[in-house]
Order: structure tokens, then sequence, then C-alpha cells
């Protein structure tokens, strides 16, 4: 497995990457080149496998709290079909598990209390899947922000793209896409993200195999601060994605027991009493009932900045 360092160690990442590796000659190379030929080679990948881990620590005067995730997904591209495995573990030590299995014509995912739900062809919110806009909003969309800062070396068959830098304000650090959408949804809360919201590191490296152009491996050590209502709060997301099983994953089908047990959405709802809440898209939900898994997967697995935000927001929540 390739490992990474940084200034400090995380607990998730263990590092061991040598940084004598040799610049690649702009002449034959180029940063562009290396990503729009890793995207080609991975959308035309027939499965893969993505293991990722993250580490998320929070800071300020009123709390302190680590998490943890950590992310299993095996995907065929066509027909698609993903099965994924993810587990939370809380600074508390409360420790959560769910999965998730999605198919052409279906959704299928756990909800803490272990019920299956559905979204099914034909339902209101289903989406049908598509592999490759699946590769580039997970994966691609994050390099392509940093694609001009990248600098690229080579060292045992892999480039090597690596960013780093040491802070600024989101306008500084951030390409101005990125700046633009994380004010747009922080707007609700109090200044801007230029006055408010200062990058204090940020460190971005992907692996790509030379020969093959697979992605590798991707590792992402963010830092920032906020001041709100007159308190700051330190925040550090460490994120390790392993990418495995290029075109060797082995054949799996939804199990029978979640195709038949599974809930639609108003059946499972329809069973909870009591008050009811909005939830951060100004949506109704029961009271008792939790959104956790679906917060994770589309908050973490965001570009830095946008993920800890979403954290933060979410911790809030349900404080």
């Amino acid at each position: 497995m390739t490992k990474f360092v940084k200034k400090s160690v995380p607990v998730l990442v263990c590092s061991a990457l040598l940084f004598s590796a040799a610049p690649v000659s702009a002449e034959e190379h180029s940063v562009e080149d290396v990503i729009e030929n890793s995207r080609e080679a991975m959308n035309n990948l027939e499965s893969i496998s993505a293991r990722t881990e993250i580490e998320f620590t929070y800071e300020s005067g009123l709390d302190h709290f680590v998490d943890y995730h950590e992310f299993e997904e095996d995907i065929f591209s066509s027909p698609f079909m993903l099965r994924g495995s993810y587990t939370s573990l809380a600074d508390s030590g409360e420790e959560t598990n769910w999965g998730t299995y999605s198919t052409e014509d279906a959704y299928y995912t756990q909800d803490i209390d272990g019920t299956w739900l559905a979204v099914k062809e034909g339902d209101e919110g289903f989406e049908r899947p598509d592999f490759t806009e699946i590769m580039h909003q997970w994966y691609f969309y994050e390099i392509d922000e940093f694609a001009d800062e990248f600098s690229l070396s080579e060292e045992d068959g892999t480039y090597i793209l690596t960013y780093e830098s040491e802070g600024g304000t989101y306008e500084d650090v951030l390409e101005p896409s990125s700046s633009e959408d994380l004010e747009s949804g922080a707007a609700g809360l109090n200044g801007s993200v230029e006055e408010d919201y200062e990058i204090t590191d940020l460190f971005f490296e992907v692996h790509i195999d030379k020969e093959t152009y697979y992605l590798k491996d991707t590792y992402k050590d963010f830092y920032t601060s906020y001041t709100y209502d007159g308190v700051t709060t330190d925040v550090r997301e460490v994120v390790w994605t392993n990418f495995y099983n290029h075109n060797s994953v082995e054949p799996f089908g939804v199990p029978a027991e979640v195709v038949e047990g599974a809930l639609s959405y108003d059946e499972y709802y329809s069973d909870y009493e009591g008050e009811y809440a909005e939830d951060e898209h100004g949506d109704e939900l029961p009271a008792t009932a939790s959104d956790y898994p679906f917060y994770v997967l589309a908050g973490l697995l965001t570009v830095a900045a946008a993920g800890g935000m979403l954290v933060i927001s979410r911790r809030k929540a349900v404080s």
C-alpha cells in the first residue's frame, strides 16, 4: 500500500512516502495530459474497488472531537452495480455501520437501525447512476480543481501530482469556482468566506500508474479555521483513498433479503409519530429518523473544504 507523509502523522494514515522523486520533463508530459489520460483509463474500466479512510478533527473553545470514517466500495461500470460498506466511529466511541447497493434501477441503503430502504426507478428522487459521472464527481472533480497548481514528478512507475499551500483565504488557496461555491453554501453564516474562513494548510497528492494511467491513491490533508460569533474553530480533515481491483472485482448481486425486505421512504417514515424537524434542505423529517448515512456519503466525499463545513453543520444540527 502506498503511504504518504505530512507535517504530523494522522492516526488513520501512517506515512512513508519518499520525496526524492525525480521531476518529470515538461516537454515529455504535462499535468493536464496525465490527468486526462487517467480520466479516460478509469472511465473505461469494467470494475474498480476503492477504500477511503477519513479522520476529522474539530476543535474550538466550545467543543473538541475526532471522528473516523471508513468506506469500502466495489463498482461495476456496465451494467452499473455498486456495493458499499461504511463505518463511522465517533469521538465518544459510538460506532455506526451501514451498507448500500446501487443498480441501474434501484438504490438500497440502511438506516442506523439496520432497516433497508429503497428508492427505485419511477420513485421521486431516483436518478439512474452513470459510472463516468460518478468517477468525475467522486474523484476527478477535485483533481481538476487543482490541475493548474499541481507539480508533477515520477517515482517507481508512478506519476505523482502534488499540491501544497501554506495557507491563505479560500480565494487565495482554492480555485475561484470552489471559493464561490463555498461562499454560496455559507451564505447563512455570519460574514463572508473571505472574512471569516482561512485555510491554514492544504496538502493534496495523487498517484497514477505510469503504464495504465489508473488512479492508485489520493491523499488530502486540510487545515482550516473560521470565526463565528466570536469563537474561532480549527478543523482538520485527512482523507486517503486507495484504488485496487482494477478490472478484477468479483461479481456480486443485491441479496434477496435486501430486495425483498427493503421499505420505501414513505413506508419507513409513516411509522414515526410525534414532532417533525426540518433537515438541512428545509424538508421535514421525523425527529427520530436519521439521514446520517446520506449525509456522510454526500458530505465527506466532496472537496475538503466543503466536506469540513458540512460536518461542522451536521454536528451543530444534532447537538
